[in-house]
């Protein structure tokens, strides 16, 4: 299902953003 391909991308994204952000501080 495309719908449930792109929402696995966006929390992939949303993880790697939320990592990124908790090591600077």
């Amino acid at each position: 299902d495309a719908s449930e391909i792109q929402v696995d991308e966006t929390i992939f994204l949303l993880e790697s953003y939320i990592e990124s952000t908790m090591k600077r501080q």
